[in-house]
């Protein structure tokens, strides 16, 4: 009786050849499991693959939440070009900020705090009019309001923050 060797999922099994009558029975199968290892080192290509598949899934996800029918993407993309102008104005602004907190710290070194000096930056509080606003309280301190300008600058970056991760949803 001759025997055959098959190799299925890294297991040997040995079975007998069979018999040539129909009334032979088939002899026990012995199950030999192969002792190697394979080592898996990842490749650049499996790397990238990995990559290009992470990315793939975040697009359909992205997809997915956009609406299907037409009047839901215009009011969609409407909202994301709303968005993005006020993103882009808060830039500018404070970019606009940024630039005014270092020009008073240079001018306002040796100006008295609470004077109405016109060659000075002044922070002022203005009284509501119909035709022209009075400054109810004036500030020249440099100190002063640069404090005053770097929580507006913190507090527009909080925002653009918001804007951009709302942007980005």
């Amino acid at each position: 009786m001759e025997t055959k060797k098959e190799v299925k999922n890294n297991v040997s099994v040995v079975k007998p050849a069979p018999a040539k009558t129909e009334t032979a029975k088939e002899s026990s199968i012995v199950l030999v499991k192969n002792e190697t290892k394979k080592e898996t080192t990842p490749t650049p290509e499996a790397e990238q693959v990995k990559a290009l598949t992470a990315k793939i899934a975040e697009l359909e996800k992205r997809l997915s939440t956009e609406p299907k029918d037409i009047e839901s993407r215009i009011a969609y993309y409407k909202k994301k070009q709303e968005l993005t102008q006020r993103y882009e104005r808060f830039l500018v602004q404070i970019e606009r900020v940024r630039n005014l907190i270092e020009d008073v710290s240079e001018q306002n070194t040796e100006i008295a705090d609470f004077e109405n000096d016109k060659t000075a930056y002044r922070l002022c509080l203005m009284t509501p009019s119909n035709y022209r606003d009075d400054p109810a309280f004036c500030v020249t301190n440099a100190e002063l309001i640069d404090d005053v300008l770097c929580m507006l600058l913190t507090r527009m970056e909080a925002k653009s923050n918001d804007l951009k991760t709302e942007l980005t949803a």
